[in-house]
């Protein structure tokens, strides 16, 4: 395996999906918690509980695996106001891998700076 760091959701999918079947679930499990540093686009969220939300991200158009964890609303309020496709920073743990998602336990979001709409142009 190549450094963590470096390693993207496609390229953590491909290496697992190269391995023998059997083998998959073993290959995955390799890289929970492993820290990760990602420039992820966002693709949506939804609350899950009071004050908590939920988001799933893409690597890139079309790729999978999707790339989802909770943070709360206390602590990113601007989440509100950020748009699908937006590209997002994130940094965190790898808590499991399956065939579809890669879950994190979200430490950090550096979110772009968003415009709301006051009248102004």
């Amino acid at each position: 395996m190549s450094s963590d760091l470096l390693m993207d959701p496609a390229r953590i999918a491909g290496e697992i999906e190269s391995q023998p079947p059997l083998m998959r679930k073993e290959a995955a499990s390799a890289y929970c918690g492993k820290e990760v540093d990602w420039f992820l686009i966002y693709r949506n969220g939804y609350e899950v509980s009071s004050g908590r939300v939920q988001l799933l991200f893409a690597h890139g158009v079309g790729h999978t695996p999707m790339v989802t964890g909770t943070v709360t609303f206390s602590e990113y309020p601007q989440l509100r106001h950020l748009r699908a496709g937006e590209t997002v920073r994130v940094r965190g743990t790898i808590c499991s891998i399956d065939t579809l998602q890669v879950v994190l336990d979200i430490r950090e979001l550096v979110l772009p700076k968003v415009a709301t709409h006051q009248g102004t142009l």
